[in-house]
């Protein structure tokens, strides 16, 4: 369930940042690290939702799923305060922890969310759990 929370934050800001693009501005005239940081953030939405869809259904490549989009939303989280005006990291913490709008609320969700995806995807009792298969009864 968690890894759906992660996916609904990790695919929130890629989306507002595509509409909000002003008109006669693409997204050619974004730097390429901002497009990766995108990518990364949109990737990570995608194995979210899928690992959780998978996991749900009892298959291991759900957990690993989980494992990918919980290291490429760190990986764009980490990223993100190098394409701003050059703050530094406790800048950009402090400002997403004041919790100020929806857009902060949704940062602070996803620093929360992926790391603890990213631990619970990976404990061996997860993994146990996913293998496991009952045995067949006997047909009489």
């Amino acid at each position: 369930m968690l890894g759906l929370v992660a996916a609904v934050a990790a695919g929130y800001l890629p989306v507002t940042r595509f509409i909000d693009i002003p008109f006669g501005f693409s997204l050619g005239d974004l730097s390429p690290w901002t497009l990766v940081d995108l990518g990364a953030y949109l990737g990570a939405a995608l194995a979210f939702l899928v690992g959780s869809l998978a996991t749900f259904f009892r298959a291991v490549t759900g957990a690993i799923l989980l494992v990918l989009g919980a290291l490429l939303a760190i990986g764009a989280i980490l990223l993100e305060p190098f394409l701003g005006a050059g703050i530094t990291y406790a800048e950009y913490f402090r400002a997403v922890f004041r919790l100020d709008g929806f857009a902060a609320l949704d940062h602070a969700v996803l620093m929360v969310a992926a790391p603890l995806v990213l631990l619970l995807a990976m404990l061996p009792s997860t993994f146990g759990h996913l293998r496991f298969r009952a045995p067949a009864l006997p047909l009489d």
